[in-house]
């Protein structure tokens, strides 16, 4: 900077005595001057202006003295000392103008909600992080640089011996922040590289209970409130009862804690190859009307994304709620009736479903997300068999899949649609005409009233039976099959998992479940206290969950439910303790049980997907 003061300074000086040199010798001219100025017509012309003032003073250039002289050129000298002064002046003002600019907040990069009337935020763009540019030292290059250097490593010691160097400003570009050449593990291709399913295992966890709250998962959240203040139960209540400034608080605070990036490096070391995350549709679309923090968790979605990115886990994004509540339950939002495709509000709760899903999906085909973000869930768990128009929810999954299709064209992901809860076979030939579409099911021992009590080497084989056959069926009849969600559980003890104030099946203390034998040798003392279990225990677990696993791989893979709960609170539910502890794969790519250590048997007890599947919180429906 202090070079280009230098420049301005003398190229101004060096026209200020050019001008005085060619005013004082003007029958002599110099050509340079005549270039710039013209003709010597021109300079008559301009002479003539002051031809009195001329014919007033002696001529020549014996009229010594320069006073005589700035007297005789009075408008030149005076044009060319303000273009040495404007010269000073540009050299001393250009770094600060430079500073100014430089440090203006007008050049700083900003992340804005779109603020339209209806609240939606704005996903159609996702600001690109640019090259920065650093300071740095470049030794000035030539031969006499190359001298320099020479003699500094001769003279280590002589510091004047070498040139200073001249600091020049160059771009560093930051790393590519949709770089997708990454891979998890040597068993799965990198990003930029097709995933072909049904060919390649889907082998996942869920981040359940980060951005959609869950009690079983993130108890805390709900333990805050008095054991007398039961009204507290999903995250409708909890954000209406801490109210808009607590809520955000908290729930910000959650989403920075609960799942940070080594999570996703923990995941790739687990040998997984996906990771669902469910997320709520007020991240996507706030409703004045709902108490939800609207527009906050869809930056922590995109942040997870991007970590996942980083060590090359594909991403199923999953919405795991719809306005009005799918189905009733706390995972949902709200728990209570449902308010989708049913009811005075549930045409329009289910149109403004439709809209979140398009958008979502649009998003996601966009090249910067599509290797990314393979796959999308449209909506979670919608009880079919709760509300009585079946045909109306199979409507809406066409309607859906003709929206996002003819948004998206051919680049949009994978779209999953759950079964509802409804037997696989009646999907047959339902996504017929379809491109790039899978059937989702969820599959849990114990939401069912027989599987809960059956004995452990009973459980152990029953996903090698009856699931495996279904998914077999529905792999042949309707299309690709995949298991969205299972654990390792194999009673329903944990802590909150039949939401709070209920009881459970397994002692016969769920009051919502009507006609259940009572198991009187049951108990769930002690069930979730993983430090005290056994050795035999801990191998059980593995098994049923390697089994399970390679059940689920007769159709294209799996995703355990869920990646952790706080403080594993509920074990059973728990891969990253499972993980650690042995009573899940080391690598989910190297496991040590499947099915074809079971010789199948039916098991009477057993349908090909029990009925009574659904979740304990079985929700009331509007008339």
């Amino acid at each position: 900077m202090f070079l280009k003061k230098y420049i301005f300074i003398i190229i101004s000086l060096i026209f200020f005595v050019i001008k005085y040199m060619n005013l004082y010798d003007k029958q002599d001219p110099d050509p340079a001057v005549q270039a710039i100025h013209g003709s010597p017509a021109s300079w008559t012309a301009v002479d003539l202006t002051n031809e009195k003032a001329q014919k007033t003073q002696p001529q020549g250039k014996h009229s010594s003295g320069l006073f005589a002289l700035i007297q005789r050129h009075k408008r030149l000298s005076i044009l060319a000392f303000s273009l040495a002064i404007a010269g000073i002046i540009a050299a001393i003002s250009v770094p600060t103008i430079q500073n100014i600019v430089r440090n203006s907040p007008l050049t700083a990069t900003k992340t804005t909600h779109n603020s339209n009337n209806n609240n939606i935020i704005n996903i159609s763009t996702t600001p690109t992080p640019t090259p920065t540019q650093t300071l740095t030292s470049r030794p000035a290059t030539g031969p006499s640089s190359v001298a320099a250097a020479g003699a500094s490593d001769a003279h280590s010691d002589d510091v004047s011996s070498a040139e200073p160097s001249t600091p020049v400003l160059e771009a560093q570009t930051t790393p590519d922040p949709f770089d997708d050449s990454a891979s998890p593990n040597p068993y799965t291709p990198p990003l930029s590289e097709p995933f072909v399913y049904g060919e390649q295992m889907i082998r996942g966890v869920n981040l359940g209970g980060w951005l959609v709250i869950e009690p079983f998962i993130t108890p805390s959240l709900f333990d805050q409130f008095p054991a007398s203040e039961k009204k507290v139960v999903d995250e409708w209540t909890l954000c209406e009862r801490l109210g808009p400034e607590e809520a955000r608080r908290q729930l910000e605070t959650h989403y920075d804690t609960f799942v940070v990036e080594h999570d996703f490096e923990l995941m790739a070391q687990m040998g997984l190859n996906h990771v669902r995350i469910p997320i709520g549709h007020w991240a996507v679309l706030a409703n004045p009307d709902e108490p939800y923090v609207g527009l906050v968790a869809w930056d922590y979605l995109i942040k997870g994304i991007q970590w996942a990115r980083k060590y090359g886990l594909r991403v199923m994004v999953e919405l795991h709620t719809a306005p009005g509540s799918q189905n009733g339950w706390n995972h949902s939002g709200r728990q209570g009736t449902i308010g989708w495709l049913n009811g005075t509000q549930g045409v329009f709760n289910a149109d403004r479903t439709l809209a979140i899903v398009e958008a979502m999906a649009r998003h996601f085909s966009d090249p910067e997300w599509s290797h990314a973000v393979p796959l999308f869930g449209v909506l979670n768990e919608p009880a079919m068999t709760s509300l009585k128009n079946h045909a109306a929810m199979m409507e809406w999954y066409h309607k859906s899949y003709d929206t996002i299709r003819n948004s998206t064209g051919d680049n949009g992901p994978t779209l999953s649609y759950h079964d509802g809860f409804l037997p696989l076979p009646m999907w047959s030939h339902f996504f017929e005409n379809t491109t790039r579409v899978i059937l989702e099911t969820h599959l849990y021992l114990i939401f069912d009233q027989g599987l809960v009590y059956m004995p452990r080497e009973v459980q152990a084989e029953f996903p090698c039976g009856a699931w495996r056959k279904s998914l077999v069926r529905s792999m042949n009849e309707t299309g690709p099959t995949m298991v969205g969600e299972f654990s390792v559980a194999t009673n329903d003890c944990g802590k909150y998992l039949n939401g709070i104030g209920h009881g459970n099946r397994y002692e016969g203390t769920d009051n919502l479940v009507k006609n259940i034998p009572v198991c009187k040798n049951c108990t769930c003392v002690g069930s979730e206290d993983w430090k005290s279990w056994t050795d035999e225990y801990k191998q059980f677990l593995k098994l049923f969950a390697e089994r399970q696993m390679d059940a689920y791989e007769s159709g294209i893979g799996w995703f355990f439910w869920t990646y952790k709960t706080e403080n594993h609170v509920n074990p059973h539910w728990d891969y990253l303790l499972g993980w650690k502890e042995g009573w899940l794969p080391l690598d989910a790519n190297k496991r040590v049980h499947s099915c074809s250590e079971v010789k199948i048997q039916e098991t009477p007890t057993a349908s090909l997907l029990p009925s009574s599947l659904l979740d304990p919180m079985a929700a009331s429906t509007e008339v």
